[in-house]
């Protein structure tokens, strides 16, 4: 009799093992998870016509990093090297960190101009700094980690704000950016990542409109900025200085 008890304890055990490993929810698709929620850029019929990118697709550099290759929904499908994204235009994930500084109540965006050996885009300007999630990576983490190999900007991953997910459909890119802000002190001096970064400047942001109109800037940068620029105004960066500084 006591042998039957302990049978049928073990057998109402695995019964119970089994129901929570078939109705526990994958971590995976939570909600909660930021790449599942996304909106889309549009691209203006004007800009269309004024701006175009391009891909050297003779880039050495790190052209076999693996990175993670997504869906038009941003649903994980598998990893690829870096040159056969680039080359067959797949759908991946990236991301771009806009950093501000304030002086005398005045709020400057920073800027940097890429290598001439990038895969996109060489040569052009790009609105703060980022770059393509690779494997074991997800956005929060490989924008820390781009903030500091480009620019020598280190911050914890409580000191960027997540503006959001950006869908971009371009002719050369399609990605999924996760954007993030973030503040610096006036006085630190940004170190420009040797074969990424030319140069990082700083432009007044009442006067950005006129430099991304005049300057040669990646299709990417300047929709993702477009699509965003109503969470960046003065009252709004005071608004999120004040939260996460």
């Amino acid at each position: 009799m006591h042998i039957l008890a302990c049978f049928l304890s073990l057998a109402l055990l695995f019964l119970c093992t089994l129901s929570r490993l078939y109705t526990t929810p994958c971590p995976c698709s939570s909600s909660n998870d930021p790449t599942s929620n996304f909106t889309t850029c549009t691209i203006t019929t004007e800009e269309d016509a004024n701006m175009k990118d391009i891909i050297n697709s003779n880039f050495e550099d790190n052209k076999d990093e693996r990175v993670i290759i997504v869906n038009e929904n941003n649903e994980f499908q598998e990893l690829k090297a870096r040159k056969i994204m680039r080359t067959e235009n797949l759908w991946h994930r990236a991301t771009s960190i806009f950093v501000f500084t304030q002086i005398d109540q005045e709020y400057f965006i920073y800027v940097h101009k890429r290598s001439k050996i990038k895969d996109y885009c060489p040569s052009y300007y790009s609105i703060g700094f980022g770059g393509v999630v690779a494997e074991n990576e997800d956005m929060l983490s490989n924008a820390v980690k781009e903030l500091e190999e480009e620019s020598g900007i280190k911050k914890s991953p409580e000191q960027l704000y997540h503006l959001g997910v950006a869908k971009c459909d371009t002719e050369c890119s399609r990605a999924f950016m996760g954007c993030y802000v973030v503040f610096i002190d006036p006085d630190f001096e940004t170190t420009p990542q040797m074969n990424e970064v030319e140069f990082i400047t700083r432009i007044p942001l009442n006067e950005f409109d006129e430099f991304l109109q005049k300057e040669k800037f990646t299709v990417i940068s300047k929709t993702v900025y477009n699509h965003f620029k109503d969470k960046m105004t003065k009252s709004a960066l005071d608004e999120l200085y004040n939260k996460i500084n």
